[in-house]
Parts: structure tokens; sequence; C-alpha cells
């Protein structure tokens, strides 16, 4: 699973221990994680997850979550140059949320094997649900249910 592109390739990657204090740390230039490639001093191979965050130049973050063993696990958040949260992908489960440029809920789904399989939900950007549609291995499976808004908004 991978999240969304990071608006900057030049952030600074930070390991924290549970302790909060710093374990790794290094700085993306080209290409590792997608388009990054990281330089890192002083790896230790740690076996339980350990969280880590992405920062912009000016401090913003970028991102957080956990890697086990070079891989993500858990819940990752990502969020845009002015903080406020964009996505969030459970890669233990495959759900993936997408927020609209406010950080309302805008879509909900899961993937398998990189493709949607199940539900899809769009919401209005009031939370409301706006439609489901359901998926298999990617394609469309069965009708598209829309929900419309009462004129209080609900």
């Amino acid at each position: 699973m991978t999240g969304p592109t990071f608006p900057s390739p030049n952030f600074v990657k930070k390991e924290l221990c549970q302790h909060g204090g710093i374990k790794r740390r290094c700085h993306a230039t080209t290409a590792m994680m997608g388009p990054w490639k990281v330089s890192v001093q002083k790896i230790k191979v740690i076996k339980e997850p350990v969280k880590w965050y992405f920062y912009s130049e000016n401090g913003v973050k970028l991102a957080d979550g956990f890697y086990k063993q070079n891989d993500k696990v858990g819940l990752w958040n990502y969020f845009n140059d002015s903080g406020i949260p964009t996505t969030i992908e459970n890669n233990d489960t495959g759900e993936i949320t997408v927020m609209d440029e406010a950080g309302n809920i805008n879509r909900n789904y899961f993937l398998r094997d990189g493709k949607i399989d199940g539900t899809f939900t769009l919401f209005y950007a009031c939370g409301a649900i706006n439609e489901t549609r359901t998926y298999q291995g990617g394609k469309k499976d069965g009708p598209v249910k829309l929900f419309l808004l009462t004129e209080d908004g609900s």
C-alpha cells in the first residue's frame, strides 16, 4: 500500500522511540519509499513497530505511522503543507480514508492486492453519506446507492 505523494521531496524523517527520544534521523534527497532516497546513519534492526514522523522543511508534519522491519504497519496519517489531514491508511486492514481540502472525510474504501475491494463510500462535506458502491478485485460489482440530503442537511 502506498500513501499519497509528499508535497516536497525535501522532508526530514525522524523515528521516535516510545519514550519520545530520537532513535534515528535521516534526510530524504532522491529515491526510496517512492521517489525518495534516504541516507540513514546508525540504523539498528528493530523488531517491534516503531513510530515515524515525516516533516516538511518548515516543520509541518506531513505523515506519521509505524514501521516494523521496513514495512508500514497499522495506521498511517498524512497531512498537507498546512497540517490538514489528507489521508488515513490502515496497513493491517487495507482501509483508506481520504479527506477533502478542509479535512472532512471525502471517501472511504478498502484495498486488497492494490485494488479496491468491498464498499466504496463517498461523503458530503457535512459528513453524511453521498453514495456507496461495491467493488470486487478493482471492478465495480453491483448497484450504486445514492443518498440525498434533506433541507436540514441530514
